[in-house]
């Protein structure tokens, strides 16, 4: 996967949290694609309870530090930042799998309402690739990938589970985003509303409750 050269110099991704007990950072993601870990100028910013922005990554800095507060994140299998970008590039499982991660604390353990958002572009992502994914294991996490089959329509899709893919749940798919174009994303959790909405260039593509 190729990340093309961002639009904007701001802020790209961003962890909005105001608060789930259900996010906890995996300690690795899956395959590539955009947004949190991928090809973008991401931003990151984690907002607590107290409805602040707690994380930021910009990548502007040639760095993956958190340019908010203090939760930098570690590039590893060859990931790389470039032009102001993460750059994730190729598919694969394991210890193959080029990625982003940010410390265990960047999500309260406390939070009850979390938001992400960033901007990413996918040229050749494996299905089921995670854009971000936050979580103890694949039974227990909170994640996004932006296609999840060849299909054009109800391909990319966000799920939190605390039992695995058979009992994950979230919106309905939205379209396949593995198209060589910049997207914006927000994903939004809410343990007090029971909700869990997926927005895609800013408009709602569905929400679950």
């Amino acid at each position: 996967m190729k990340f093309l050269k961002k639009r904007k110099p701001l802020e790209k991704m961003k962890i909005i949290n105001h608060n789930s007990p259900y996010l906890r950072r995996k300690s690795a993601l899956k395959k590539i694609i955009p947004v949190i870990f991928l090809s973008m100028a991401a931003a990151v910013s984690v907002q607590a309870q107290t409805n602040g922005l707690i994380s930021r990554y910009s990548f502007n800095d040639g760095t993956a530090n958190d340019s908010f507060g203090t939760a930098h994140g570690s590039l590893f299998n060859g990931a790389n930042i470039s032009g102001g970008q993460l750059i994730l590039g190729g598919t694969g499982t394991g210890a193959s799998v080029q990625y982003m991660s940010m410390p265990s604390g960047v999500i309260p353990t406390n939070s009850t309402q979390v938001t992400v958002l960033g901007w990413f572009t996918s040229t050749n992502s494996g299905a089921w690739g995670r854009l971000f994914d936050f979580g103890s294991s694949t039974n227990n996490n909170f994640f996004f990938a932006p296609t999840t089959t060849t299909s054009l329509t109800n391909s990319s899709r966000l799920y939190i589970t605390q039992t695995g893919i058979a009992g994950a749940v979230g919106p309905a798919g939205g379209p396949n985003l593995n198209d060589n174009r910049e997207h914006m994303i927000a994903a939004v959790l809410s343990q007090p509303q029971n909700l869990i909405a997926y927005y895609l260039d800013g408009a709602l593509v569905g929400n679950s409750t």
